[in-house]
């Protein structure tokens, strides 16, 4: 399970930067491929405010506004999200 952990804060690290730099590029494919995957990484650990995030820039007909509007709730999710886990470190 630590390792699962580590995992995961690594990679969404890495994944809401590469969500930024998608959206700075106005790439909504990149940004609707980037929430489909920290989705499923949150899905897995049961991070569901965090999941329900994801889900939401992810069936969007407008990614890249809809990122723009829950960016900050995104950070502060994952934030919240990795407190959570430490628990278990």
């Amino acid at each position: 399970m630590l390792q699962i952990i580590g995992l995961f804060d690594t990679s969404s690290q890495q994944t809401l930067a590469d969500l930024e730099h998608a959206f700075f590029n106005q790439d909504s494919n990149g940004v609707k491929s980037l929430a489909h995957k920290l989705k499923g990484s949150s899905s897995s650990l049961g991070l569901i405010k965090l999941y329900e995030l994801c889900q939401e820039v992810e069936s969007a007909s407008q990614p890249l506004e809809v990122y723009l509007q829950n960016k900050q709730a995104l950070y502060e999710a994952l934030d919240a999200a990795r407190v959570f886990l430490s628990e278990f470190e």
